[in-house]
């Protein structure tokens, strides 16, 4: 099996990874993003279709609750 484990049950541990986790994942979206916006506004389309779309997806979880 590749990865990591952790043994034991140190929730501190769990937690800051799942932190570090989401903040790359954090930064790849906003690269993405970034790119996605300059390639609009080179070619002359509506930037703001793509940041909709995120918006929806992310808003259909927080409706979940």
């Amino acid at each position: 099996m590749n990865g990591y484990k952790f043994e034991g049950n140190d929730k501190e541990i769990r937690f800051k990874l799942q932190q570090l986790s989401r903040r790359e994942m954090g930064l790849k979206l906003l690269h993405d993003i970034r790119i996605d916006v300059a390639i609009c506004k080179f070619e002359g389309w509506d930037y703001k279709e793509y940041l909709y779309y995120l918006k929806n997806i992310i808003d259909s979880f927080l409706k979940e609750r």
